[in-house]
């Protein structure tokens, strides 16, 4: 996790939002730290939805916290569990087409 400051990401943020959209949820960002920010940029960056990274931005956040891993590296992975007697987690890491 980078420190920059929450200006930086605030405003990387509000210039890639549509006016309107940044309204909506301008509230919440007020109120997130920096680190919580740079998460929420990582996953706009990465291309998903305003919606998603609004859900996801602080369970982002609190996965990479404790982990010696990058947001870009965190975007990549693919969890899916299975059932039955083989029960467990897949992880897999998706080529860059995938996410869009």
């Amino acid at each position: 996790m980078g420190h920059k400051t929450t200006l930086n990401y605030l405003q990387k943020i509000r210039d890639i939002l549509p006016a309107g959209k940044f309204q909506e949820i301008a509230e919440e960002l007020f109120c997130a730290s920096s680190d919580e920010l740079e998460s929420f940029w990582n996953i706009m960056y990465a291309g998903y939805s305003v919606e998603f990274a609004i859900s996801n931005y602080k369970h982002l956040f609190d996965y990479i916290k404790d982990k010696d891993i990058k947001y870009a590296d965190a975007l990549k992975i693919v969890y899916t569990f299975y059932p039955g007697l083989d029960a467990g987690i897949f992880i897999k890491h998706p080529e860059w087409f995938e996410f869009n």
